[in-house]
């Protein structure tokens, strides 16, 4: 080869760089784009929840559920967390945990008796009207119902 023909190919060489580069520069310059873009849209925009207005006295049996999770917390290893339905009545306070299903303890019945003397510490039951009561249920590890005791 000569070196004319040597010094053509290098120079072909360095332009292929050249151009590869830009590209990969123009990927690049894309994805960084349609980043910002997607990052650029308020949060709230890709998910909406409704929430109904509550009523007081709503609020204080949701209240309560802090202090029921805390004390709960405090008690059982067993015990995972707490959720309140309050429609449709009456209202349930379901308490999950970590108890098989096969293995139904005493620790049921304590989490549901704690529960309804912070309820009743409270004074929630003189919120109800004479035909309303609350019910607390117990959930297990399979979200299958363990337990449940309903109050007037």
């Amino acid at each position: 080869m000569t070196k004319r023909r040597i010094q053509q190919k290098y120079r072909e060489k360095i332009e292929q760089k050249k151009i590869s580069n830009k590209h990969f520069l123009t990927v690049l310059c894309y994805l960084s784009f349609g980043l910002i873009i997607f990052l650029w849209k308020p949060i709230d925009t890709r998910s909406t929840v409704a929430i109904d207005k509550i009523d007081s006295s709503e609020s204080q049996w949701m209240s309560v559920a802090a202090k029921i999770d805390r004390q709960l917390e405090m008690t059982s290893e067993q015990y995972t967390g707490i959720s309140i339905d309050l429609n449709p009545k009456p209202v349930k306070y379901i308490l999950k945990t970590s108890i098989q299903e096969n293995y139904i303890n005493k620790e049921a019945d304590q989490l549901i008796n704690i529960t309804n003397g912070i309820i009743t510490s409270n004074n929630l039951p003189s919120l109800l009207r004479e035909d309303e009561s609350y019910e607390i249920i117990i959930i297990g590890k399979d979200k299958q119902v363990l337990s449940n005791k309903i109050f007037h």
